[in-house]
């Protein structure tokens, strides 16, 4: 799946649903370090810090956001 449009909060790619960028996701080749996220209506791939990748901090501690599933 590619993705739909440009982002107007970050100018990223974007994705109209979560699932459409976790299908995009698991179609990386390195997909290790990265995740889905919301972002000004649509969802965006990108990589975890590094403190969460490592088990020592998780997300919303860093980026203090409510989870939206």
């Amino acid at each position: 799946m590619t993705w739909s449009s440009i982002c107007g909060t970050c100018g990223k790619r974007a994705y109209l649903t979560r699932k459409a960028a976790r299908n995009a996701r698991r179609q990386l080749p390195n997909r290790g370090g990265t995740s889905v996220y919301p972002c000004g209506g649509y969802w965006h791939i990108g990589h975890l810090p590094r403190s969460v990748r490592q088990g020592r901090a998780n997300r919303h501690d860093i980026y203090d956001t409510k989870d939206p599933r």
